[in-house]
């Protein structure tokens, strides 16, 4: 998904970081091209870091892209996905005190908000997404249904990005290939 990602965006004039990730009953796998971060956060509060190994560049887009591929087990806790406008300015203790504290809506909100200048700005990019991992009887993990405001904070302004993530998104409820235009 990724290489097809950076093929499409090849050539047009913009460069980006990407991460996808799949959760599964028992373990994610997913892949990431930059910086993003793809974090494991234990209630214990720690974090095993997945895109440790990525790679800076070549961004997607470039024509060039190197994505990373991660797996690992599931035990808990919540999975955090993040831009670097997040863990470039938040330590790591902080993001994962606020990334396991109350809902995941109310988590994602602190976790923007702590990246705020007192302007209302922000100094990079942040997309925050949390998905909490339920144990379930025999060790398996639950992932709860989405709720439809957990993405509010991801802000996607590129047209070619908004329509992969979309057919993307319908490709998994329909079963069916998506529609190129």
């Amino acid at each position: 998904m990724l290489l097809e990602l950076d093929e499409e965006l090849a050539g047009h004039g913009g460069e980006t970081t990407a991460l996808a990730a799949f959760v599964d009953s028992d373990r994610v796998r997913g892949a990431s091209v930059s910086d993003s971060a793809a974090w494991l956060i234990s209630p214990a509060r720690e974090m095993t870091d997945l895109t440790v190994h990525q790679r800076r560049k070549p961004l997607i887009g470039s024509g060039e892209a190197l994505p990373v591929e991660f797996e690992a087990e599931l035990r808990g806790g919540r999975l955090l996905l993040a831009t670097d406008g997040l863990t470039k300015y938040v330590t790591a203790e902080r993001i994962c005190a606020l990334a396991t504290k109350g809902s995941v809506v109310k988590a994602a909100d602190s976790l923007t908000a702590c990246v705020r200048l007192p302007s209302g700005g922000l100094q990079d990019d942040v997309a925050v997404v949390i998905v909490g991992l339920l144990i379930m009887p025999g060790s398996r993990v639950r992932v709860p249904p989405f709720p439809p405001t957990l993405f509010k904070h991801l802000h996607i302004t590129l047209p070619t990005l908004e329509r992969f993530s979309r057919e993307f998104r319908v490709s998994l409820l329909s079963d069916s290939p998506p529609q190129r235009d």
